[in-house]
């Protein structure tokens, strides 16, 4: 798979697409779907084979339309549960996201992994900590929050997104000393967190901009530069 196949999986991705590849031991010849793996998390991984049919009960479950629907009460709570849980897991805020855009995008995990209520997706992730379905809800996610209240040290959440996520939000507490402040957007209190999350939400997050924040992190953490760096310090 070329750059133009990787760069249109990574677009699906961030339209809140589906991404199925085949099983590369499973290929003929497995360069294309190592390669898509490569690209992204893939929402799906089987024999080709098994492909449509794991297609047809996922959309089975994951409802046809967007359009804004009543959350009820019972929903709600186990929607803080998993906001919860992923602030835990990974330091990403998603209280200030738009609570239907959650659900939107839970409904698809729920789908993918055949479970048919919000209840029993908590459980999943509580009995999967380190499940990959707590990354791909960061990656999908349009806007990543970030704030911190410790000023020292490498931020690996924060680097975890901007390597793997779209806009990034954070506090000055949470990017001083790290030389990031130009991939982030920063804000300081709750009022201008939503602001600026009202502003991004509808700015799609562009290859341009992927390329060059690629380009600033390599340059920032690059493991054999720096290595060389503390080598000629020690000689």
């Amino acid at each position: 798979m070329g750059s133009d196949g990787s760069q249109g999986l990574k677009s699906i991705k961030e339209n809140d697409g589906i991404v199925l590849v085949q099983e590369p031991k499973s290929a003929k010849f497995d360069p294309m779907p190592l390669s898509a793996l490569q690209a992204v998390i893939a929402d799906v991984v089987a024999p080709a084979t098994e492909l449509p049919e794991k297609l047809l009960a996922i959309l089975k479950l994951v409802p046809v339309s967007d359009a804004p629907k009543a959350i009820d009460e019972k929903s709600k709570i186990h929607l803080d549960k998993i906001i919860i849980l992923l602030r835990e897991q990974s330091g990403h805020d998603f209280s200030f996201y738009k609570k239907n855009t959650l659900i939107r995008r839970i409904e698809r995990r729920k789908g993918i992994h055949q479970i048919e209520k919000i209840s029993a997706y908590v459980r999943f992730l509580q009995e999967n900590p380190a499940e990959v379905n707590m990354q791909l809800l960061i990656q999908n996610a349009q806007i990543n929050i970030l704030p911190s209240f410790n000023k020292t040290g490498v931020k690996l959440k924060l680097l975890n997104a901007l390597y793997n996520g779209r806009h990034c939000i954070v506090n000055e507490a949470g990017i001083e000393g790290s030389g990031l402040k130009n991939l982030c957007f920063i804000e300081e209190n709750a009022d201008g967190f939503i602001e600026k999350i009202n502003e991004l939400f509808t700015i799609p997050f562009t290859a341009k901009e992927m390329q060059y924040r690629s380009t600033a992190l390599k340059k920032l953490y690059n493991n054999n530069q720096n290595g060389l760096i503390i080598s000629g310090m020690i000689q």
